[in-house]
Order: C-alpha cells, then structure tokens, then sequence
C-alpha cells in the first residue's frame, strides 16, 4: 500500500503512458465476488485495484495483492465476532481503505454485506436514525460495522446488534484492525507472501452477493436481494454495451451505499479486473473539479454520475480552478440515477468541450437497484438523442407528439437508450396491456440480474415482480427501440383532473438566480378548500432569511413554474439550503416534503399571496 500526498494536478505516473486499445476488458469467470478477488490477486498481485482519496486530497492506493491481504484480515475479523458464511453485515462507514476491505472481507468470508450511508453529521443524525433503524429492524445483522465517530449515533437505533468500529487508516492493519478485538482473535502481521493461505468462498452464484436499499428507503425498508449470478450478469451487460477496455480506469465520487456507486463505479469494473479511483462524496460536494482533476490525474476513461452533479460542475468550477484541465480521456460519461435534462446536457458540453471533454462521451442510462444498476444504456458514439414533445398532449392523453424546440409547450426529452444485451423494456398502460410506440406508460424492465426479490416482505415482492417483470413505478415511452423516462408515477402533480411531472418546472425553477442547484422541488399537497392538489415550489436558497430580497426570488420561481406548467404554483416556499429531504444516494425525497409541507414540518421564508401585494 502506497500514500501520496496532495494531488499536484499531475498526470500520475503509472498511467502517463497511457493509450487507448481496441482490447476489450474481460469478466471473471469466478463463481462469487470474493472468488473474484482471490483468482485476481493470485493471478496478477501487482496490479493495481484501488486508489482512495481522503478528504485533505491525499491518495492512498491498494494493489490486488494488498486488497486481498486486508480483505483476508479484515475476514477474519468479522468471523471473531461470530459472523458466518450466509450471515448479513451492515457495514456504514463513508468512502475509504476501510469500507473498501471490510466490504471484500465479507465477500471472501461468504457473509452478505448491506452497506447504509454514514451519519455524516449530528444534524442528519435524526433522519439518519430513521432511515438506519428501520432497516437494521429488518435486515437483522449479526453485525453493524461504524466509525467510532458515529457511536453515538448508531447505538440509539443498533439495538441487539453488536456494533464495531474500525480505528482508522493509520492502524498496522490498514483499518480493519478495530474488527479484531475479539479476545480469542490476534491481528496477525502481514506476511511477505499469504495469498497462499486465502482460500476462495463457498462457490455459489446463487447465493447473496449483497442486500441493497433502494432509494427513499424509510420505515418500512424496502431491501433488494442481489445474487452473485445477477452481479455478474449486470456487469457483463454494462462491459458489452460501454465498451469496457483492457486498459480503463474507473474515477468515481459516488456513494458506495448507493447501487450506482457499489455495482455501476466499484463492482462492475473489478469484476473486469479495471482499477477503481474513488473519492469521498464530501469531497466531490464541496469542491466539484476535484472529481474532474481526479479524472485528468489518472487519466480515467470511465465515471458515472447523476444529472445533478453534471449541473453542479458546470455552474461551479469556477474557471481558474480548471487551468491546465484536460478531460480528453474520459470516454464514457455515465448519466443517470434521475431524469436526464436536456438543458444540463448542453451546458455541461459548453462548459467542458473546451478541456477535451467529447460530445459523444456523453451516455445516458436508466436502471434500479432491482437490476443491480443498469438496464439501458445508449450506444457509443451515438451521443444524446433529444425528442421535443407537446407537454400539453403528453400531460392530457399521454401520447408523444412533437413539438417545435422552442416553443412555449415544448419539453425535450432525453434517450437513456436501448436495452443492455439480454434485457427487455416494455412500456404498459394502468391495467397492464402494451401500449404502442411514443404513448406513456409504466415502465416495465426484465432481464438476467433481476432481484430474487425484496429481502423478508413477499407483499411488497409480490407488487414489483409480475410475470418475470420488474414494475419500476416509473413513466416512459418507446420510440425506435430507444426508451425515454418522463417521470415517477408517484411524483405526478393531479391538479383539477390534469397530471403534471415536476421536473420540467424543476428545471425551469433552478435557473432562477439565488436558487441553488439541485435544491428545488415541486410537489403537489394536498387542498381540502380545493378540493385537488395545491402545486407548492420549494426552494433552497441563502436569501431564505432575507425578506427584503426573498419576494423577488418568490416571484421569479412562481413565473418560471406557470411558464412551463401553465399552472401557478399556489405557494413558494424558500428554505435554507440543505433543508430538503433526501435519500441516501441524494435524490430529493418529494413524498416527505409534500408531507412535512402539509404538517408544517417544512417552513421558511413565504411572500404574501399575489392578491395581497
């Protein structure tokens, strides 16, 4: 294991000689994740697996050979505290040599991990809790790997399970060494040579690879049951439609507990044997180009990320953090875990065409934790496809009509492609038959890495798999084999008998000066004077303690939401930034802020009604 320092923005010296290869990457053949490991580090100890930024910006990278040696101490650990092969362990730790080694010991000791977001901070801790507890109640974990920081925070909901810390990167064991104080268990020292004694796990591919929250998971946790078949499938399909190369590199910022993270940015590509950069998502947060130096550093080829990021970096980073950038290599950029937005796909090559970044690099996908990660993907090359069609019609009778680019009912809708090679995409109306090409519908996914289900709740199993079918609870239409995402049935605004999806108007609304990126929502609450939805915007904003300048800002939304929805919003409500509720993986939450609105949980600066003033 080698440490580095703070990136100096350049070109790391095991990938400056660099090229690209028709050579494509192959996928294991190893029956399970930790066979996977153990062939690898035997094979080819020396290559290099991981490279982990911290959050001052310094590197620390893993060879396989190294993984493995910590991914078997860390084992060994985890069976000291009576955990075996079969066994579930909840490891929430944020991105580091920690999470990376107790996430492969599990694997090589036969155990299923389930990976939870860490409590980043006390004022999440609550939600934290909420989310955490709920699935810990389900779940039941022989184990509850957490940093020492978050004791405090998940002793409360832990409850019977028994709950460890790791003591930080700097122990003799890289980390993992806290998973060791079993009295009847020595940390060993690291022998010159061990890969001998570090057999291969239980070789069975229909066993557990892993448990995996979907999003929103609160309550009554929804977990996603993933076999190691499935893992495998998954990633075989992603590798044929990207292509995967012999001499990638993955660079990510996502969240591990997040399936875009797990299988898309780390399991996908070390399957196919391709080293993976992660860096914290603090890290990316706080400083956006940090993920796109990351990419010019390591030349990386491939990196996935959800719409909003892509926005984020491009309204920004700013322009003299990025002298000397050059994104040339980046061959395949992912973008998915929400809807696609034309807008964001535009400016996100204006602002980074100019660093190397290709138009074509671009890659819309769709996909759900069910799947794995990835169920569509468009093909190289072909770049973004984007259908302008009549909102009004679409809203009204759900047949895509076109509309002229520019026009005042014109949305864009973006192409996440065809289906991955094996999969197929059906899109069905309300009782369940096909409907035509370019007609919404419910969207509808089967394929090779199918769930075998939602981990003890058969009702809630029984809902999302019809037929060999995965009903995905989202909207969408076919159009030349290609599918396009309009939306979440659940998020649809009925006001006055007509349906609306939130985020054409969400897009509209971030656009607003003062309003911070990704920090919108538009929801529909309920109106008993009404008697139908009133259509609330939510803002996060630092001029929600401003009065003096908030009700420009109200009326500036309240315009931007009745321009593309042609309805306006009853209320617009400003609230500090990072007020809105989100899931684990970042997506906004709409279901709870509509209720919190309703309850009064949800406050911040409102204007008086137009009337009024």
């Amino acid at each position: 294991m080698s440490t580095a320092g703070r990136d100096d923005r350049a070109v790391h010296p095991a990938r400056a000689a660099w090229r690209p290869t028709d050579q494509k990457a192959t996928i294991s053949a190893a029956p399970t994740l930790g066979a996977a490991l153990v062939r690898w580090a035997a094979d080819r100890p020396a290559d290099p697996a991981f490279c982990i930024y911290d959050m001052a910006g310094g590197q620390t990278e893993l060879t396989v050979g190294e993984l493995c040696e910590r991914a078997a101490v860390a084992a060994a650990g985890i069976a000291g505290h009576g955990v075996g092969p079969g066994d579930r362990v909840a490891v929430s730790l944020d991105t580091g040599v920690d999470l990376v080694t107790t996430l492969f010991g599990a694997a090589l000791l036969g155990a299923v991990p389930v990976l939870i977001e860490p409590p980043m901070t006390e004022g999440r801790a609550r939600v934290w809790g909420e989310r955490v507890g709920g699935a810990l109640r389900r779940i039941r974990p022989r184990l509850l790997v957490a940093d020492e920081a978050a004791r405090g925070f998940a002793e409360p909901v832990a409850g019977g399970v028994r709950l460890v810390a790791p003591p930080g990167a700097g122990s003799p064991s890289g980390g993992v060494a806290g998973l060791m104080d079993a009295p009847s268990v020595a940390v060993p020292e690291l022998p010159d040579a061990p890969l001998a004694a570090v057999s291969e796990p239980p070789a069975d591919p229909d066993g557990l690879a892993f448990l995996q929250l979907t999003s929103g998971t609160v309550g009554h946790a929804k977990v996603a049951c993933l076999t190691h078949r499935a893992l495998s499938a998954n990633a075989a399909a992603i590798a044929a439609r990207t292509p995967y190369l012999a001499n990638d590199l993955m660079v990510s910022w996502l969240p591990l507990h997040h399936d875009m993270g797990l299988v898309g940015a780390t399991l996908a590509p070390f399957l196919h044997r391709i080293p993976v950069v992660l860096l914290p998502p603090l890290a990316f947060l706080l400083r956006p180009e940090r993920w796109l130096w990351a990419v010019h550093r390591f030349r990386g080829n491939l990196s996935p990320a959800p719409n909003f990021a892509y926005q984020l970096c491009a309204l920004k980073a700013a322009d003299a953090a990025l002298d000397g950038l050059d994104l040339s290599s980046w061959r395949a950029t992912y973008n998915g875990a929400e809807v696609v937005n034309e807008g964001t796909v535009r400016l996100w090559q204006q602002r980074f065409g100019r660093y190397g970044l290709r138009p074509e690099s671009m890659r819309p996908a769709y996909g759900l934790a069910e799947v794995g990660v990835a169920a569509t993907l468009t093909v190289p090359g072909a770049g973004c496809r984007v259908e302008h069609v009549d909102r009004d019609e679409l809203a009204a009778t759900g047949r895509v009509v076109p509309a002229t680019p520019g026009a005042a009912q014109a949305r864009p809708l973006v192409s996440v492609g065809p289906p991955l090679p094996g999969y197929d995409i059906a899109v069905r109306d309300d009782d369940g038959h096909p409907v035509p090409d370019r007609v919404q519908g419910r969207v509808m996914v089967r394929g090779p890495s199918m769930m075998t289900g939602y981990f003890e709740d058969p009702a809630a199993t029984g809902t999302a798999l019809v037929d060999g079918w995965l009903e995905t609870g989202d909207l969408g239409f076919l159009a030349d084999g290609e599918l396009f995402v309009t939306g979440r049935a659940k998020d649809l605004l009925i006001v006055a008998g007509r349906n609306f999806q939130p985020y054409p108007a969400e897009t509209a609304v971030a656009g607003v000066a003062g309003v911070r990126p990704g920090g919108v929502a538009v929801v529909g609450v309920p109106d008993p004077g009404r008697g139908t939805d009133a259509v609330v915007a939510v803002v996060e904003s630092a001029l929600a303690t401003q009065p003096q300048r908030g009700a420009a800002l109200s009326d500036a939304v309240a315009r931007a939401v009745t321009d593309e929805l042609g309805v306006r919003p009853h209320r617009v409500v400003v609230v500090r930034p990072g007020s809105l509720p989100r899931t684990s993986s970042g997506k906004l939450r709409r279901g709870r802020i509509a209720d919190d609105l309703a309850a009064g949980r949800l406050t911040g600066y409102e204007a008086p009604p137009v009337a009024s003033r």
